[in-house]
Formats: C-alpha cells, structure tokens, sequence
C-alpha cells in the first residue's frame, strides 16, 4: 500500500508543476507518465512483467502495439489521423471522461483517502512526497537484513 501512496504523491506532483505552467496538459502529462512507463510497455513487452504470451507470433505483437496506441490516444485526448485507426474515434470519445476522471483520482493524497474528508479530493502537497519516500525508505532500512545480504554477496 505504501508504494501505491507513493506513485499517487508522485502523480501529484506532476500535476502540479505542469499545472503552473500548461494547466491544459495536466490530465495528458499524468496519463504519459502512467500509460507510456507502466501499462504500455508491459503490454508490448509481456515477457517483461512474466507473462507468458507466445513472442513469435507477429498478430500477437501487432495487435498488442495497437493496443497501445488506443490506450496512449486516450491518455493524451486525442483522436486518431491514420486512416485505418479513425475507426476508433468514437471508441476514444465515449472513454474520455472515464480515463480524465482516473487520471485526476490517481493524484489524489492517499493520507486524505482515508481522512474524515474522504470524498473531497484533494492534492497532495510536497511535504507529503518527502514524508512518502522517507517513511518507504525507514521501512526498506528496517526489513533489510544485512547478515543474510552479506553472505550472498
């Protein structure tokens, strides 16, 4: 649960420096960070994550690119040019509201999740980001066993 309060500060904090400068880009600039790191390349590259799709077949891979492609169009909000995709724009627009609402619940402070306030949504601030990753790190120092790591090394 700690990491995923983590990844929620982190969203946040995207979303706020993008939002001091281009507040249009907030929602495409978290859906970039979230789809492009995570979800497409464990879609393209299932081997990559231990799942265990058969790699030589080329409509196998095909059709995983393409997958990508959709979920990244729908991330950044926009709508296919390619004559072959534009298919898929009105699958993109009835989609929309749905991937903007997770890309703005994804920031939301984990701490206030729990709070009394709970069903207002609210930013994490950088304070909460630096408590966040000192807390993960006090907790990675304390289950590491340094005897144990010493003698596989």
């Amino acid at each position: 649960m700690l990491i995923f309060s983590m990844f929620r500060a982190l969203c946040h904090q995207i979303w706020e420096i993008v939002e001091d400068r281009f507040p249009e880009a907030r929602h495409s600039a978290i859906g970039s960070f979230i789809f492009l790191r995570f979800f497409c390349p464990a879609i393209v590259s299932p081997e990559g994550v231990d799942l265990d799709i058969p790699s030589e077949s080329r409509e196998i891979r095909r059709a995983l690119l393409l997958i990508t492609k959709v979920i990244q169009n729908l991330a950044n909000n926009v709508k296919f040019k390619e004559p072959h995709m534009q298919i898929l724009n009105s699958f993109l627009a009835e989609n929309i509201k749905q991937v903007t609402r997770f890309l703005s619940d994804i920031a939301v402070s984990p701490e206030f999740l729990t709070g009394e306030n709970a069903d207002d949504q609210m930013r994490p601030r950088s304070w909460e980001l630096a408590q966040a990753v000192k807390q993960y790190s006090d907790e990675t120092e304390k289950s590491q066993d340094r005897d144990v790591d010493n003698e596989i090394l």
